[in-house]
């Protein structure tokens, strides 16, 4: 007895579920947007020359959302005060609260901070360049972060390229300054540091976890070429 009333119960209940799948129902919309929002204009115009102003305003075709910028948006050569990052409807607002040095190009890397805010997809690569000089500095370097142990691709891992410094030896760069550029590996586990200038320096690789930019945690892993660029 105790059998038939359990079967009967789940019966009942599959009957129920078909005949609330056959009701009509409201259309869907359409397919589902899987493009990452699209820059449309920048104000100062992007790779401009003559920078003097510390506002940027940045558009976009569409909405969008700003994750981690304190993580994910990195500005090359590095600042002593954090500049100002926010959204704005279709629009990313910048204030840059430090001083800029002369004859120097900047660059505005977001990583994967931009997405638009309704389905959460990604602008990868994105960056905002400008100088205060009157040209671009324009050399660039690029590579793959590999495991040592299964030479499988490292994504996320920080890339910094450290310009020397008398008072600080080489092997001591990645434990007591930033970098001077910086960026991250994609999921392929390759960089490209752009817009660098003609300046020989070193190469350092961090799988920073906790978002200072340095080699500070014992659960970090550091990778390094062993001569100057």
């Amino acid at each position: 007895m105790q059998r038939t009333a359990i079967f009967s119960l789940l019966l009942i209940t599959s009957v129920t579920l078909f005949q609330r799948c056959a009701n009509p129902v409201s259309p869907q919309g359409g397919p589902r947007d899987e493009k990452p929002p699209e820059m449309v204009s920048c104000d100062p115009p992007n790779f401009n020359t003559g920078f003097k102003t510390g506002d940027i305003r940045i558009n976009f075709n569409e909405f969008i959302n700003l994750k981690n910028p304190a993580t994910e948006v990195f500005v090359s050569p590095p600042q002593s005060k954090a500049p100002d990052i926010r959204t704005r409807g279709k629009s990313v607002l910048i204030s840059l609260d430090d001083s800029l040095l002369p004859q120097t190009t900047y660059t505005i890397t977001f990583g994967n901070a931009i997405t638009d805010l309704t389905e959460g997809n990604i602008l990868r690569g994105f960056s905002y360049v400008m100088s205060t000089g009157s040209f671009l500095d324009s050399l660039s370097l690029q590579g793959t972060i590999l495991s040592a142990f299964d030479r499988k691709p490292q994504k996320d891992v920080l890339v910094g390229f450290y310009l020397p410094v008398d008072t600080v030896p080489v092997d001591s760069m990645p434990f007591v300054m930033p970098p001077y550029y910086v960026t991250r590996s994609d999921e392929n586990g390759k960089f490209i540091l752009g817009n660098l200038q003609n300046r020989p320096g070193r190469l350092f690789a961090v799988s920073d976890q906790n978002g200072d930019m340095f080699f500070s945690q014992p659960n970090e892993k550091i990778a390094f070429l062993d001569s100057t660029i």
